[in-house]
């Protein structure tokens, strides 16, 4: 996950530390976990610990940061490279992004936790949001009516609600149908909307 680091024993050991915080944040509070815990279930001493951070706090910050930034390496992979992708021609196998989250399904479901409170819903949220904002381009040429900055504000945050919902119900259904539906969703235009009546 923190492929950024440049020593690679660095970068393991990061990587054990934030898994066994994690792995402790499924069943205690942060509050409640103590350094010791987290170096005897990663295997280390606390002089290694204290070597990379000074509190669980900023081993808990950088975790969610490096997650979080695997994440955006994983929306941006199937379009590296290319200037302008149309989703019309885009085969859906190749979003990464679900395959992302199914892999570190137990690093998003524990931040994702109420008692976890640390905002990660809010931080992950506003990753997507910057990402979808800056990489997609929704036209709306068939209604200059529409104003664009609302139409991508709305279009952007049922995707996001679309991938918080999807984790919630232990990514279930598939990551594979999950990819179909969210193009066939992005490409896809209401002719018509009623209410229904009770």
């Amino acid at each position: 996950m923190t492929s950024h680091y440049p020593d690679k024993r660095v970068q393991r050991t990061k990587v054990n530390l934030q898994d066994a915080l994690i792995t402790l944040l499924e069943e205690k509070e942060l509050a409640t976990i103590h350094i010791t815990e987290i170096t005897e279930l990663a295997n280390y001493n606390r002089g290694t610990f204290y070597t990379h951070y000074d509190s669980k706090e900023e081993l808990l910050d950088e975790t969610i940061d490096d997650l979080l930034t695997e994440m955006e390496n994983y929306f941006r992979s199937p379009y590296s490279g290319s200037t302008v992708i149309d989703l019309y021609d885009f085969d859906p196998t190749s979003l990464t992004l679900f395959d992302h989250f199914q892999e570190k399904e137990k690093y998003y479901k524990t931040l994702l936790h109420k008692n976890t409170n640390w905002r990660f819903r809010e931080k992950m949220s506003d990753r997507l949001e910057i990402m979808f904002r800056q990489e997609f381009d929704f036209s709306i040429e068939e209604d200059p009516s529409i104003d664009l900055s609302l139409f991508r504000t709305y279009r952007i945050h049922g995707i996001i609600g679309l991938i918080l919902n999807w984790i919630e119900q232990d990514f279930e259904p598939s990551a594979e149908y999950m990819k179909e539906q969210l193009i066939y969703i992005l490409r896809f235009h209401t002719p018509t909307i009623q209410v229904r009546k009770n």
